[in-house]
This record gives structure tokens, C-alpha cells and sequence, in this order.
């Protein structure tokens, strides 16, 4: 009877290990899991030809599957943890087939993008003041960012703005163009900066949903754009515009660029710009006045110039367009020159993590 119970007891033991082995595996696994979405965009960025499926799209593919192993191994390692490599193969590939799974559900829901921004007012922000450029706005599907790209009717004021966020923050499924009416994507982004809102955005090729999520009513709003068009050609001219080098380059403040649109336009629609190595000099004037406004290199936070000087100039009016985009707290602007190049100004959008917009203004004569 006694051998009986210590055979008993030595089956426990054995069941007890495995039980303790099982959940080691188990912890890998869902700390993999909670990496997966990296994971996904870190195979897709190593090259725009690697593909998450086989040919027949019947599994995940090899070079996937190789780079999911390798990632496991690197995790495994830098943890330093020890496991059994049977029942850690065993349910790795459990996870592989629920991650096959879970991808090929994505792509028969035709998503091709997904992105999160944890200040959604500011994305709010945004569209709101790409609106008063236009009625429509150009969504681009890249593999780490959306870009967007906007212009008035006469193409003499083009606005780039890529939507780049943490790697966990973005999804990528598939390159893809839209068409999209910015009144519908400003009202279903709208909420209010005191709801402290969480804004996600689902692109699909025939609607945007729009997810919001209040970290104060603890609300959940869905909205859905269906009205969209797929494009397929790009716009030619702002990539031209995006291949250019230029010369020159200076920083103006929020305040300061504030304040030079309240002193500009007294006698010209037309605002000049001379940048030089010791300072930036705006200047306007008609058949009777002349107005300047100038700031010395030691008073601004850059100046730099390849050559002695450059001069350009400008709509005023367009430049007023660029103040609807100082919706943060005391961003900077990015001026850069070039003989006969339009200008081009740069602002990062701090709350929108890694984006940012690029404003390209026509010269005049």
C-alpha cells in the first residue's frame, strides 16, 4: 500500500514539473504576443518585398515565419530564460497558426492600415486647419506612416503631412491611396480637448473608421467615412517639390511668426524675404511705403546659408494659412530657401508623437 502512494506521489511530482514548465512556456508566449504588432512592422520595414502569407496564402510565409523565430530567440535571450524546447515548440506553433489566423481575418476585412494617437484632439486639430485649405485631402498608405497631402485649387499652397507614431501605435497592411472629404473626416474626428480622448483610425478601401475613447467618461464612439475614392497615381509635384535641396534655412518661433503676421500686409499682398548670414529681413511695400521687419542671426534659434544671400517672395495671405497649424503650445517653424524654389516651412506636431507637416508656398513676382 505504501509503495503504492510513493509511486502516487512521484507521478505528482512529475505533473507538478510539467505544470511549472508549461506556464514558463506560456509567459514566452504571451510576452511575444505583446510585442506582435512590432513584430509584424519590424519584418515589413526590412523590405517592401516581404510578405507576411505564401504564394497560396495558405500559411504564413517562410522568410515570416524564420524572422517570428528569430525574434522569440532574441526575447528568450535577453530575459535569459529557461524552458522546454519540446512544449515551447509545440505551443509556438499553436501561435503561429492563431497568428495566421488573426492576419488573414485583417486582410478579408480588407484593412490596410491602422493608427492610434493618444491625444486625439490634436489629430482633431489638424484636420480642422487642413480643412480651411481645401474640401479634400489625399490619405497615402506606407509601411511606417500615413501621409497626407493637401492643396488650395491652384496648387500654389501644397501642404505634405506624414502621420508617423510609435511602432505598437501603427499597423500595416497593404499600400493603398484614398480620396477622402475633409468635413467628414473633421466631424468624426471632433471631441473635446477636456474629454482627453484616444483616437484610432481603421483605413479600409471602401471606409475610415474612426474610433474614440474618452480616458475621462470612459465613452466608446465609433464612426465610419464611406465616402472615399482609391486613387492610383500620386501627386507628381509635391514629390518633385520633396526632391529639392535647398541653401538656406532659418527658425522662427511660434511668436514670432505671430507677431510678423500682425505687422504684415500694411502695404502689399506680397511679403519679400531676404535671408543673409546675419539675419532675416521680411519687407513689403507699395508705390509710396515700405515696411521692414528684420531679426539678427543672435536673436533667432537658426541661420544657416551655403551663399551670401537669398531672396524670395510670397503671398502673405498664404502664410496666414500656416498660423491655423500652431494649434500646440510654442512649436517652431522650419523656413528653407532656394532661388526660384517655392518656399518651404516645416513644423513637428510634438502631441502627435512623430509627426509632422511640410508647407510648400509658390514665389511671385
Amino acid at each position: 500500500m505504501s509503495q503504492n502512494l510513493g509511486n502516487l506521489n512521484i507521478n505528482w511530482k512529475k505533473l507538478a514539473n510539467k505544470g511549472k514548465e508549461t506556464e514558463k512556456v506560456e509567459r514566452i508566449i504571451k510576452t511575444f504576443a505583446q510585442q506582435q504588432e512590432d513584430i509584424i512592422n519590424g519584418f515589413i520595414g526590412q523590405s517592401s518585398n516581404n510578405c507576411l502569407f505564401n504564394e497560396k496564402l495558405t500559411n504564413l510565409s517562410y522568410e515570416f515565419e524564420e524572422y517570428l523565430e528569430l525574434r522569440l530567440n532574441n526575447l528568450i535571450s535577453e530575459n535569459n530564460q529557461k524552458h522546454n524546447e519540446d512544449l515551447l515548440k509545440k505551443r509556438f506553433d499553436i501561435y503561429k497558426l492563431e497568428l495566421f489566423k488573426y492576419l488573414n481575418n485583417k486582410i478579408n476585412r480588407c484593412i490596410f492600415s491602422e493608427i492610434t494617437f493618444k491625444q486625439g484632439y490634436y489629430l482633431y486639430k489638424l484636420f480642422e486647419a487642413l480643412a480651411k485649405t481645401n474640401s479634400e485631402v489625399i490619405f497615402k498608405i506606407n509601411p511606417k506612416n500615413i501621409e497626407i497631402y493637401s492643396s488650395n485649387d491652384s496648387q500654389t499652397f501644397l501642404i505634405r503631412i506624414l502621420l508617423k507614431v510609435k511602432d505598437n501605435h501603427y499597423i500595416y497592411y497593404n499600400p493603398l491611396v484614398l480620396l477622402v472629404n475633409l468635413k467628414n473626416v473633421v466631424q468624426a474626428l471632433k471631441c473635446k480637448k477636456t474629454d482627453r480622448t484616444s483616437t484610432n483610425l481603421i483605413i479600409k478601401k471602401d471606409k475610415v473608421i474612426i474610433n474614440l475613447h474618452s480616458r475621462i467618461f470612459m465613452s466608446k464612439i465609433r464612426r465610419v467615412i464611406e465616402n472615399l475614392e482609391v486613387l492610383t497615381q500620386e501627386n507628381k509635384i509635391l514629390k518633385d517639390l520633396m526632391g529639392h535641396k535647398h541653401s538656406g534655412v532659418f527658425i522662427l518661433d511660434k511668436n514670432k511668426f505671430l507677431h510678423l503676421l500682425s505687422q504684415s500686409q500694411r502695404y502689399s499682398e506680397v511679403l519679400n524675404l531676404e535671408l543673409t548670414k546675419e539675419e532675416v529681413i521680411f519687407s513689403e511695400s507699395n508705390q509710396f511705403n515700405k515696411s521692414i521687419i528684420n531679426w539678427d542671426k543672435n536673436l533667432i534659434k537658426k541661420l544657416e546659408l551655403e551663399n551670401n544671400s537669398i531672396i524670395t517672395s510670397f503671398s502673405i495671405e498664404h502664410l496666414k494659412v500656416i498660423a491655423n497649424f500652431l494649434f500646440e503650445s510654442n512649436p517652431n517653424l522650419e523656413f528653407y530657401l532656394e532661388e526660384n524654389l517655392p518656399l518651404k516651412i516645416r513644423t513637428n506636431f510634438k502631441t502627435l508623437e512623430d509627426s509632422f507637416g511640410i508647407i510648400f508656398i509658390a514665389i511671385r513676382n
